[in-house]
C-alpha cells in the first residue's frame, strides 16, 4: 500500500473506533439513566432498550458524519487514495459498528435491556454489578480497538524492528500479522488488552461477587445466563473479544473467524 492508501485505512479505522466508543458511551449512559430512574434522558420511546438507538443527544449521528467526512477526504478525494485491499466505505463501517455495539448489550443483558436492568433505589448491589460489568467489557473492547489500530499502522509500514513483520502486500497478510499483534496483547499480562481483561475480572469479582448481593447473576446478566462468577467473567471477556473481531471485519473486511478468535474454540460462541 502507498502512503496515501495507508493514511486512508488508518484514518477510517480511527474514525470507526471513535464511533464505536461514542456508541458504547451512549449505551452506558442509557443504562445509568434508566437504572437511576431518569426517563427524560432516554429519548422516545423512553425505555432503556430504545435509548440504545434513540441517539437522544445526536452524538452517534455526529460520529457517523465524522466517519463519512474522513472517507471523503482521506479515501475518495483522489484516485491514488483508494486502497488495494482492506477498505470499506463509511456507510458499511458505520453499519457494522452500530450492529456490533448493540449486540454487545445483548451478549450481556439479553434482547430486552429493560427486563434485565435493576433500579438503584430497589437493588443498589445488583445495579453496581451491572454497571461494573458493562464498564469493564466496554473498556476491553475500546482497548482492543486502540491496539488494533496501532498494530495495523505498524504492519502496513513494515516496522520490523518493533513488530517483526515486513510490509504487507495482501489482505491475508494484513489479517494474519495485525491479528497476531493484537493476540500478543491479549496474552501478555503486561500488555494493554490483557491488562484491561484483568481489570474487568477484578471489578466483576468485587461487585458481582459482593456478599451483600442476593440477586442471582443469571438474572443480572441474562445474556450470559450463569450464576457462576468465574463463568460470568469468561462470558464477558468472550463478548468483548467477539465484538472487537466483528467490528474489525466490518471496517476492514478482514474475514477473521470470530468464533475461533473470541475463545480459541469453534463453538458458535460469537454470532
Amino acid at each position: 500500500q502507498t502512503k496515501a492508501q495507508q493514511e486512508c485505512l488508518n484514518a477510517m479505522n480511527k474514525a470507526a473506533a471513535n464511533a464505536a466508543k461514542v456508541q458504547l458511551a451512549e449505551a452506558a449512559r442509557c443504562m445509568r439513566d434508566a437504572s437511576n430512574g431518569k426517563p427524560k434522558y432516554l429519548g422516545v420511546p423512553a425505555t432503556a432498550q430504545a435509548c440504545l438507538t434513540n441517539d437522544f443527544q445526536r452524538r452517534i449521528s455526529l460520529a457517523d458524519a465524522k466517519t463519512s467526512k474522513t472517507d471523503r477526504s482521506k479515501c475518495l478525494a483522489k484516485p491514488t487514495q483508494a486502497p488495494a485491499f482492506a477498505y470499506r466505505s463509511a456507510a458499511i463501517a458505520a453499519q457494522g459498528v452500530r450492529a456490533q455495539t448493540l449486540a454487545l448489550s445483548s451478549d450481556l443483558f439479553g434482547s430486552d435491556l429493560d427486563s434485565a436492568l435493576v433500579l438503584v433505589r430497589a437493588n443498589k448491589y445488583g445495579a453496581r454489578c451491572q454497571t461494573e460489568l458493562q464498564k469493564g467489557v466496554e473498556n476491553v473492547l475500546k482497548v482492543s480497538l486502540d491496539r488494533f489500530l496501532s498494530c495495523k499502522k505498524d504492519v502496513l509500514k513494515g516496522k520490523s524492528g518493533r513488530t517483526g513483520y515486513p510490509p504487507v502486500e495482501s489482505l491475508v497478510e494484513l489479517r494474519t500479522n495485525a491479528l497476531a499483534c493484537v493476540q500478543a496483547s491479549r496474552i501478555d499480562p503486561k500488555k494493554p488488552v490483557a491488562k484491561a481483561g484483568a481489570k474487568l475480572r477484578k471489578s466483576v469479582a468485587q461487585r458481582c461477587g459482593d456478599p451483600a448481593l442476593t440477586t442471582p447473576l443469571a438474572d443480572l446478566a441474562p445474556g450470559c445466563g450463569t450464576d457462576d462468577l468465574v463463568e460470568l467473567m469468561a462470558c464477558s471477556e468472550r463478548a468483548a473479544a467477539c465484538r472487537f473481531c466483528r467490528i474489525a471485519n466490518a471496517v476492514d473486511g478482514l474475514g477473521i473467524d470470530c468464533d475461533l478468535y473470541d475463545d480459541a474454540a469453534a463453538n458458535l460462541s460469537c454470532q
